[in-house]
């Protein structure tokens, strides 16, 4: 937090402020906690009751920086009194792997060529940019505005997380023998790590299996990564069984062969990728390992 040299004039406004300020009615629900909150509408809505009574007002921009690798979008929230007074804080979270970046916005037209689109991760900036607006108004005027789960199990993990699929027999399970490794006599499932690797190769080495595409890479960087947590492990996954550490030098070939192994179904309410329970076995039998 930053503040201006003289803060007593706003620490007084503020003071009587936040004596006038109301929790903010719950206009909103959030599924995975099953709880209800306040949208930024609705915050922004309330405070401006209030603040300009008291020669308060805030001002919000959005940030952007690259880290290790990742590309961060965030919120400066700054709180001004008319007398020239401040203060002010940024918070800033993950987006997207810059390596993956060419990943999401990449396409292909009908002739093969590509071509460069506006990628879902602007609209994942936009999300998160409206989501710490709302939190940096909330917590630089101490607002109540979403219900209190603590001790509450909620009903997704903060982190992803790759959830097992029921126990009936899945596409790539059925295919196994014969999509993730042509040989008969390969060993049955769950593999070990050596005898994924060895199956995999298999895989992409046969002549008639279809290239993966550019989104099937992504969708193979986006499941390791609900497995990995950060990019050193899921980097460490890629080395050993693709024999590169980066996605995006990965071959066609080969992720077409992690699809099939894989077997990834999206969850739309969840807003993660499901695989077979084998596959889950699998790839923690690797983690283990690295």
């Amino acid at each position: 937090m930053e503040t201006s040299q003289e803060l007593q004039q706003l620490a007084e406004a503020l003071a009587k402020a936040q004596a006038e300020l109301s929790p903010v009615p719950f206009d909103s629900n959030n599924p995975f906690y099953k709880s209800r909150y306040a949208s930024l509408s609705a915050v922004i809505a309330e405070v401006r009751k209030v603040l300009p009574k008291h020669g308060l007002s805030i001002v919000q921009t959005p940030t952007s920086h690259m880290e290790f690798g990742v590309f961060y979008a965030g919120v400066e929230t700054m709180l001004i009194h008319d007398s020239g007074q401040w203060i002010k804080g940024s918070v800033a979270v993950p987006v997207v792997a810059t390596e993956l970046i060419e990943v999401f916005t990449r396409r292909f037209n009908k002739d093969g060529d590509a071509y460069y689109a506006s990628p879902n991760i602007l609209q994942e900036a936009g999300k998160i940019i409206t989501y710490l607006r709302r939190y940096g108004i909330v917590s630089i005027l101490m607002l109540s505005a979403e219900e209190d789960i603590d001790g509450n199990e909620p009903v997704q993990q903060v982190q992803p997380v790759v959830r097992k699929v029921e126990a009936k027999k899945s596409v790539s399970e059925k295919k196994a023998d014969e999509k993730v490794g042509d040989d008969k006599k390969q060993p049955s499932r769950p593999y070990s790590p050596e005898e994924l690797k060895i199956a995999l190769n298999r895989a992409a080495e046969n002549p008639k299996l279809i290239p993966g595409t550019e989104k099937e890479r992504s969708i193979v960087a986006a499941v390791l990564s609900q497995f990995a947590g950060d990019d050193d492990l899921r980097h460490a996954i890629q080395k050993y069984l693709f024999d590169s550490d980066s996605i995006k030098n990965v071959s066609s070939k080969m992720i077409a062969a992690a699809i099939l192994w894989l077997d990834p179904q999206y969850d739309a309410e969840n807003k993660e990728y499901t695989v077979p329970e084998v596959v889950i076995d699998e790839i923690e039998a690797l983690i283990n390992i690295l």
